[in-house]
């Protein structure tokens, strides 16, 4: 029988140790605390999109181990939760008395093979992206969590009496694609102007205009998704997969584009493949466009929800001790 977020468990003292990765481990803390139990995030930076943290920890890698051996020292944490892998000093968090060791693939590390040290060491391992997921057999795929409550919250809307508007926002122009959206987009429109700003590029096209944001922190992300944005494009790559804009996206009821394979996701995934014709058909069809946007929202409540991707996590550490 599948264990709800509402039954009584062992309260758990959980630490978050990593990058902050697009605010995960952030917003998977929430979503822990949510459901009644402790959980702290010790960030490493950079941070340049301001995610939040409950400690930052030195950029320096030798010095923030030792920060976070210290606190663990501290605290007295049931489980350490170390986002990104593990690099050959992270096997030091292996030494905490009496805790489980959680090791949390996110993308980069697996893919570069950087952060595969000490793979027999963990007690549970998680994966996040899934095109990594042949890379981690056994782990246990956590979908990044986000708070579908407050956004349920937020009354997005549109600015009336213009074009549609697509929004992008890369945080590396060159793995996102973003040339590649750029000219799709002029494909299907055109280029009547384009205004560069310091962190903004506007292509305005016959019947819709595609806005470009460079490296802005993260609320003003969710408030331009809330109230600039028509449709989001996510990313232009070959990964076959949707990043966290997508996820922000769909919580708030806009269709959301990335070059997602259908295979790795669930069948009932709205997120739509970027093509000229369907940047077309987007800009011209308002009702296709809420329509997407409320199928964006159930599947974000269903498999993005904070407290059910918590409660996933929760479940994994359970099992990982059961077998200690």
């Amino acid at each position: 029988m599948e264990r709800t977020s509402t039954e009584v468990r062992e309260t758990l003292r959980i630490l978050h140790v990593g990058p902050a990765l697009a605010g995960f481990p952030a917003a998977l803390a929430a979503g822990q605390r949510a459901i009644g139990h402790e959980a702290v995030t010790l960030t490493r930076p950079p941070n340049p999109y301001k995610f939040p943290s409950d400690v930052t920890l030195s950029p320096f890698k030798p010095k923030a181990t030792w920060q976070a051996l210290r606190f663990a020292r501290r605290w007295e944490p049931n489980v350490v939760h170390v986002h990104g892998g593990l690099w050959w000093l992270d096997g030091l968090y292996g030494i905490v008395d009496d805790a489980i060791l959680a090791v949390h693939y996110h993308g980069t590390e697996t893919r570069s093979r950087n952060g595969l040290k000490w793979r027999s060491l963990p007690d549970v391992t998680f994966y996040t992206p899934p095109d990594i997921r042949d890379a981690h057999p056994g782990a246990t795929w956590l979908p990044q969590p986000i708070d579908t409550e407050a956004m349920n919250l937020v009354s997005a809307r549109r600015i009336e009496g213009h074009d549609p508007i697509f929004a992008h926002f890369p945080s590396d122009p060159a793995t996102k694609g973003t040339h590649d959206i750029i000219d799709m987009f002029v494909r299907a429109f055109g280029k009547k102007a384009v205004d560069a700003g310091r962190n903004d590029i506007i292509v305005h096209g016959n019947g819709a205009t595609l806005w470009v944001f460079y490296g802005i922190p993260h609320q003003a992300v969710l408030d331009t998704i809330a109230n600039v944005a028509d449709v989001v494009i996510d990313q232009y790559t070959s990964l076959g997969i949707y990043g966290y804009v997508s996820v922000e996206a769909m919580a708030l009821g806009k269709p959301a584009l990335s070059t997602l394979r259908r295979d790795l996701y669930p069948y009932d995934c709205p997120v739509i493949y970027p093509r000229v014709t369907k940047l077309m058909e987007l800009a011209r069809d308002e009702g296709y466009r809420k329509w997407l946007g409320e199928r964006g929202r159930a599947y974000a409540g269903r498999v993005h929800d904070a407290r059910q991707v918590a409660t996933k996590s929760i479940d994994a550490y359970d099992a990982s001790k059961a077998n200690l």
